[in-house]
Formats: structure tokens, sequence, C-alpha cells
């Protein structure tokens, strides 16, 4: 009876751990899916922000080529 409370109490243990192990894969698993989409509405926002400012450089480079391209050399310079 000795060797049968054994295995029992060691049967439970090991349902105990492996219930406790679950449980926190689980709350990694969440972690990991939260920090990700973090980083990927972060990564979205940045995307969106150098968006525009390449759509800005790119409207002050065509500004650029016109000045550069005037025959009005005191607007080109100022």
């Amino acid at each position: 009876s000795s060797a049968k409370e054994a295995v029992e109490n060691i049967e439970k243990d090991f349902n105990e751990l492996i219930c406790s192990l679950e449980k926190k894969r689980s709350k990694i698993k969440e972690q990991i899916r939260a920090q990700e989409k973090t980083e990927i509405d972060r990564t979205e926002e940045l995307h969106k922000h150098l968006g525009q400012e390449l759509t800005k450089l790119r409207k002050r480079q065509t500004e650029i080529d016109k000045l550069l391209n005037s025959d009005d050399q005191i607007r080109c310079l100022k």
C-alpha cells in the first residue's frame, strides 16, 4: 500500500507539473503574440511615416529641379 500511495503521489505531482507547464507555455505564447502585434503596429506606423517623408522629399526634389532648370538665377539662389 505504501508503494501504491507513492505512485499515486508521483502521478499527482507530475500531473500538476504538466498543468503548470502548460499554463506557463500558454502565457508565454500570449506574450509573444502581444509583442509581435506591438512590433507590427510600430513597424506599420514607421512605414507610414517614412512614406510621408519620402513624398515630401520627392516634392522638394521636384521643386529644386525646377529651380535649377529655371533661367531666374536669383530665385534659384534664394
